[in-house]
């Protein structure tokens, strides 16, 4: 036989990188030609050292952009090659509804990453849930609810590495954005990084931004 038809039963794959695997090894085509060179029953097996990161996008504050930002960076690791995945726990759904609206225009797009709906408020779905997600190599984003009510949330709190948190320069805004942050550092060891958004750059709002501060 040729070379080009010889068929495995097995294809191991090792990656090795800090945050993910080379870019060649995750895209489509890659996984493609694997599954060419397999046999009926073959199978792929693949050896990843990869870390798993968990960044919340969260504030008690709603309006402030968590859903956006949580989309546009999910896109953004996609793009670098570097597997991501998605949770919705907002209760408006919002990044869900919006990619379901995306795969009922275009049945058979191909979508850069997968989302999934979260109910915070089944505590043993969630901590179940939570377990199997530590264990998966990539990035986890999750789209957290605008408020602090559901007991379920500890459990995502505390498998947080990275909490994302924006706001707006506005009393209203920050002072709840520190309410929100004693609250959540008292249950997680996730890092803060808080992202001013929303921001009007004119003469009258500069000076308002000024005294809020």
């Amino acid at each position: 036989k040729a070379e080009a038809d010889i068929k495995y039963d097995v294809i191991m794959v090792d990656a090795y990188q800090d945050i993910t695997i080379p870019f060649q090894m995750s895209s489509v085509e890659f996984f493609t030609l694997v599954r060419d060179r397999l046999t009926e029953d073959g199978v792929m097996v693949v050896n990843m050292n990869m870390k798993n990161r968990i960044v919340l996008f969260t504030n008690i504050k709603g309006g402030v952009g968590k859903t956006t930002l949580c989309g546009l960076f999910a896109t953004y690791l996609a793009q670098q090659g570097i597997p991501v995945a998605v949770m919705d726990a907002d209760i408006q759904q919002s990044l869900y509804r919006h990619r379901q609206r995306d795969l009922s225009d275009n049945p058979t797009e191909e979508l850069p990453w997968q989302i999934q709906s979260i109910n915070t408020s089944d505590d043993e779905m969630v901590e179940s849930l939570v377990k199997k997600l530590k264990s998966i190599p990539g990035w986890l984003l999750i789209d957290c609810p605008g408020n602090v009510s559901d007991h379920a949330l500890k459990y995502i709190y505390q498998a947080a590495d990275l909490a994302i948190v924006p706001f707006s320069y506005d009393t209203d805004t920050v002072d709840a954005t520190k309410l929100f942050c004693d609250l959540f550092k008292r249950v997680s060891p996730a890092k803060l990084v808080f992202i001013p958004n929303n921001i009007i750059v004119s003469d009258e709002r500069r000076e308002q931004v000024k005294k809020d501060r």
